[in-house]
């Protein structure tokens, strides 16, 4: 729904109150669902293909202990099975808290839309089913760094954490 105002002489149409809530409410339900699922054509294998231990820090000195098992996303769509990205599923705890906290993530080798020379890593962080927070960064042989968001409230902090094993399940 619109309603007409007049402004400077010239009419113009605004956007009630209502239509911005919903999209307001859209975007929010959006950014709460997760990481996207596996095309139709993907799979994840069942079997992890490595395990992950890593250690570090978020923010100025939270220091944390992560660990993922990795699992391969593959596409079976022509001759031979292709690997076209990663998926993560984990836990993590903060060395003076200790409890568990739950992640689930997904790396796409070919980058949002496409080939990226650095495609990052999206790990979302959940609480009692509910999604809290979100790792985006770049995992390698040696690290996994970048940001780490939280929702509630919102805000952002650096995080860097050093592969201490990687080795197959």
């Amino acid at each position: 729904m619109t309603r007409r105002t007049t402004r400077g002489g010239r009419s113009w149409f605004r956007p009630a109150l209502s239509t911005i809530a919903l999209r307001w409410l859209l975007a929010v339900a959006a950014c709460l669902a997760g990481p996207a699922p596996a095309l139709a054509a993907d799979t994840v294998d069942p079997k992890p293909s490595r395990v992950i231990d890593l250690e570090g820090t978020i923010g100025r000195g939270l220091a944390v202990h992560m660990h993922l098992e990795v699992r391969d996303v593959v596409r079976r769509g022509g001759s031979e099975p292709t690997v076209v990205g990663e998926d993560y599923r984990g836990h993590y705890s903060y060395d003076r808290h200790g409890g568990r906290i739950e992640l689930r993530g997904r790396f796409n080798a070919q980058g949002m839309g496409g080939a990226a020379d650095e495609p990052t890593v999206e790990i979302a962080e959940y609480v009692e089913g509910r999604k809290t927070g979100v790792f985006i960064g770049t995992l390698d042989e040696r690290r996994f760094h970048g940001t780490w968001e939280t929702f509630e409230p919102p805000r952002q902090m650096p995080f860097r954490l050093r592969i201490v094993r990687s080795r197959p399940p």
